[in-house]
């Protein structure tokens, strides 16, 4: 027997924090065409997917991951990352429920839940920017602005979370997850698009119809998209942005970025 909720074509939207994954879903979602892609495999804080979907079967649990994110459409699609460890809890946790045992690559896990798979990378090319947005989230727990749910905190409460080394490791955070997702899609031999965070921006119209043309998806008549979320850098970004890019470079005889 058929089951419904099984899609014919799937994609995974590989990322790091902070690239704007969160408003690709939310423009893949809008268009009706692609889904409807969220962070359907991934969990948080070390917990697992059976607690998150309520489930204690493989089954069960791949047929609430393809409710979550196929929205009637035929397509599923959902976030995934490839850092090595929180990669390896989740592939663990499908494999033991499959009781299966990897012999060669994560794909031999992900191939049942992903059919006819495509992937999207979305990186940010500004790395000092990405790591002060991710620095200042893990500060104020502001990951996310909605139109409908405005949250600001007065410039006050930023005056001593200003850290270097911790900007430094999320500078170095940023380079390697994607170099591993590089890596990742080479070893495996899988076709990708690259999708740049700063082009999303600044042109989502034309993002979305690549994306949809790489999909093979028909998008003719489709609207214009729409930010359903608001920046969050903000004075203090800016701030640190200039003095984390100083600091670097400080004893520098040959500076690269002024």
């Amino acid at each position: 027997m058929k089951n419904l909720n099984q899609p014919t074509k799937s994609y995974r939207i590989w990322h790091a924090p902070r690239v704007g994954s969160t408003l690709l879903c939310q423009l893949l979602s809008d268009t009706g065409l692609a889904g409807i892609s969220g962070e359907h495999v991934m969990v948080n804080d070390w917990s697992t997917l059976q607690k998150k979907y309520s489930v204690d079967t493989y089954d069960e649990l791949r047929d609430q991951i393809w409710q979550a994110g196929n929205g009637n459409s035929g397509i599923f699609g959902s976030k995934i990352s490839a850092h090595h460890e929180y990669h390896t809890h989740i592939v663990d946790e499908i494999a033991g429920l499959r009781d299966i045992q990897i012999r060669h690559s994560y794909e031999e896990v992900w191939s049942d839940i992903f059919p006819n798979c495509k992937n999207l990378v979305i990186t940010r090319l500004n790395k000092i920017e990405q790591s002060v947005s991710w620095w200042k989230a893990i500060q104020d727990n502001i990951w996310h602005i909605t139109e409908d749910a405005p949250r600001h905190l007065p410039d006050s409460f930023y005056q001593d979370k200003y850290d270097f080394n911790a900007l430094m490791h999320l500078h170095h955070e940023t380079v390697l997850r994607d170099a591993a997702t590089q890596d990742y899609l080479s070893r495996n031999n899988l076709d990708f698009i690259t999708i740049v965070y700063e082009d999303l921006i600044s042109d989502p119209g034309s993002v979305i119809l690549k994306i949809l043309d790489y999909l093979e998806l028909d998008h003719e008549n489709i609207s214009t998209p729409r930010f359903s979320y608001s920046k969050t850098a903000d004075n203090i970004n800016e701030e640190w942005v200039e003095r984390f890019k100083q600091e670097l470079q400080a004893n520098w005889e040959r500076k690269v970025w002024v």
